[in-house]
């Protein structure tokens, strides 16, 4: 495929959360790439923080949890997935995801 600012693109691997923003998103990029979009990686590992009671409420909302998670990584007020949870599972994703490439020198 060639290269786009410098970097190569032969094997660029795209992974997408399964929401449909972050879907289209990656959609877009890869045809603005002029890649197929159904090269996209699903991968759930890749969703936002879960807000628990929180989750559709105004924005405003959310800054009960920030305070919160500067005391205190592990809380889960409000339902909330932790800080310490999130970060767990992006390593996890990230690891699965470093080795399924492990062999392909991916982009």
């Amino acid at each position: 495929v060639g290269e786009a600012g410098g970097m190569e693109m032969d094997n660029l691997v795209v992974y997408s959360s399964d929401f449909c923003r972050a879907r289209e998103t990656a959609e877009e990029a890869l045809a603005a790439l002029g890649r197929d979009p159904a090269a996209i990686i699903t991968e759930i590992g890749l969703r936002e923080r879960w807000f628990g009671e929180l989750d559709a409420q105004p924005l405003q909302t959310y800054h009960d949890v920030w305070p919160r998670d500067l005391v205190n990584a592990q809380h889960e007020t409000f339902g909330v997935e932790s800080v310490d949870s999130v970060a767990t599972r992006l390593r996890v994703m990230l690891l699965r995801m470093e080795e399924a490439h492990a062999e392909g020198g991916v982009s």
